[in-house]
């Protein structure tokens, strides 16, 4: 490819500019979404949990778009506290543990401070560090004759040197005063965009822009309750990230295809971690159902078989629908101690499914989240207390079931 055919840089005059009217709807539904998350009831442990499992997909993410390459297995093993040494870790590996610390930082700093040139070039010296250091100047900008091309179709980033420096220094300057006109999640896209669009440093662009955004996002909102991985949903929809940041390229800057693109993310996130804190909400309530109900027993061998369909009732609840042999597995402890621990579950999961607390669905066990909703304590107990000890066993569902179970007896 000739020079002549690659996509040029040019600064941008205004740095923001969009097409408000398409964005509105897309806005709303943004910071509807973010608004949601924040007004959630919630229990601390829940929020941690999450912010832990977002701050895990954003470093996971952000690097993996840049064509870092781990398994899980060697994702857990570089984020772990007790990590190996550096020299020990694969490049992808330091460019995860990079990114993990560079977003921990971010966390720890107030979300009212201004984000200037020097506070992005802190960033990037955190994001290279320990693993791009050798191809680039940690939160050092392209010097004269370092000039890059990147994308596809190619694009050229602002020549190394003065005019990156300029260029640099120019959008420090917009984002603490011409961006302040705009909503503040434009503002945090925005400034994204500009450092991809100029690409003033040798390497850790992407990045950079990626964790800037996160950080903006926050004053935004959007961040302050629990971390929302953007990055990992533009590492999902990688081809439609990096074409919509090409369309606003090549299109004189104008942000509107790339904003459109990441509004729906933020919206999507947001609504997906809010999701995750119902479903904690409806498992918790499930829980204090069963517990309840349980405890009201009257007949100490329906209290033996609570005890164990509690523990199933858990298993369940904390790992989500299981096959028969994960169940046996996972529940063995429990019934080690019995003569035929096998056709004890089976009672047990035919009583819990009489009582529909649970489901099989494709051959997977679940619970009924709706449980509670559905039947009063006292109409439960009835059933409990009248229940045969094999009636269960009728029940045309446990066809399947003892199919599943039968897989290891």
């Amino acid at each position: 490819m000739t020079p002549e055919n690659v996509s040029r840089y040019a600064v941008p005059q205004p740095w923001i500019g969009y097409d408000a009217v398409a964005l509105l709807d897309l806005l709303v539904q943004a910071r509807t979404a973010a608004g949601v998350l924040n007004r959630m009831p919630y229990l601390p442990q829940w929020i941690e949990q999450a912010r832990q499992e977002q701050l895990r997909l954003e470093a996971a993410g952000t690097s993996r778009i840049e064509g870092a390459v781990f398994t899980q297995r060697e994702q857990e093993e570089a984020l772990a506290p007790d990590a190996p040494a550096p020299t020990d870790m694969t490049r992808s590996q330091r460019q995860l543990r990079s990114a993990d610390a560079t977003y921990r930082w971010l966390r720890s700093q107030p979300s009212e401070q201004p984000v200037t040139s020097e506070f992005i070039l802190a960033i990037h010296r955190r994001i290279v560090t320990g693993c791009d250091d050798d191809r680039c100047q940690p939160g050092g900008l392209r010097p004269d004759g370092w000039n890059v091309t990147f994308g596809t179709p190619r694009c050229r980033g602002v020549e190394g040197g003065r005019d990156c420096r300029t260029a640099f220094n120019a959008l420090g300057r917009a984002i603490t005063g011409e961006f302040r006109k705009h909503d503040p999640i434009i503002q945090a896209m925005a400034a994204h965009y500009h450092i991809g669009a100029m690409h003033p440093f040798g390497d850790g662009n992407g990045r950079t822009a990626r964790a800037l955004e996160a950080f903006m996002l926050r004053r935004a909102d959007v961040n302050n309750l629990v971390m929302v991985s953007l990055s990992n949903y533009y590492y999902d929809r990688k081809e439609e990230y990096l074409a919509a940041l090409h369309a606003s390229r090549t299109s004189g800057h104008d942000l509107t295809p790339f904003l459109r693109f990441a509004l729906k993310g933020v919206a999507e996130r947001c609504n997906a971690v809010a999701a995750a804190i119902v479903a904690n909400h409806r498992r918790t309530l499930f829980r204090e159902f069963a517990r309840s109900l349980f405890g009201r027993l009257h007949s100490p061998r329906r209290r033996v078989l609570a005890e164990r369909q509690l523990q199933v009732l858990d298993i369940l609840l904390d790992g989500g629908p299981i096959g028969g042999s994960d169940l046996i597995n996972q529940t063995h402890v429990h019934y080690q101690g019995l003569k035929f621990p096998a056709n004890a579950l089976g009672r047990d999961l035919g009583d819990l499914f009489g009582l529909r607390a649970i489901a099989i669905d494709a051959g997977r066990i679940s619970v009924n989240l709706d449980w509670p909703q559905q039947f009063s304590e006292s109409e439960l107990l009835e059933r409990i207390e009248n229940m045969p000890s094999a009636a269960s066993t009728r029940h045309p569902a446990m066809a399947e079931l003892s199919r599943l179970l039968a897989r290891r007896r």
